[in-house]
């Protein structure tokens, strides 16, 4: 998977935010489908400087944006999950598993970054 491909899933997920919150407009959901946008276009524009970033304390800095930005996303699915355990609907369901499958695919991305920095280090 190359840059292009995870910043299309990222634009899906935004697009699946954008649907739920027309599945399930008004209240709580609207604030953690805005959240979720929010932080998704943020991954977007933040991680490709953890590729360019050429000194350690950038990549650090870099890295530390990202986490957050991931934590954040995190933060939002879950609290959409918590919402959804008394009424179980399957549509939101499948937009929070896509959206922890998004965020796999960026940490699984960071580790590989990692790991070829540390081995150009040595």
């Amino acid at each position: 998977m190359n840059l292009q491909d995870i910043s299309l899933r990222n634009l899906k997920l935004q697009r699946a935010a954008n649907k739920v919150t027309e599945l399930f407009p008004g209240g709580k959901v609207v604030l953690h489908t805005s959240s979720i946008i929010r932080a998704a276009k943020r991954l977007d524009i933040v991680f490709p400087k953890l590729l360019s970033a050429k000194t350690e304390i950038r990549f650090s800095t870099v890295m530390d944006k990202l986490e957050e930005e991931m934590d954040e996303l995190i933060f939002a699915l879950d609290q959409l999950a918590d919402l959804n355990r008394k009424r179980q609907f399957s549509a939101l369901n499948e937009f929070i598993k896509f959206g922890y499958d998004v965020l796999s695919i960026y940490s699984m991305a960071c580790d590989k970054i990692i790991e070829r920095r540390i081995t150009e280090e040595i």
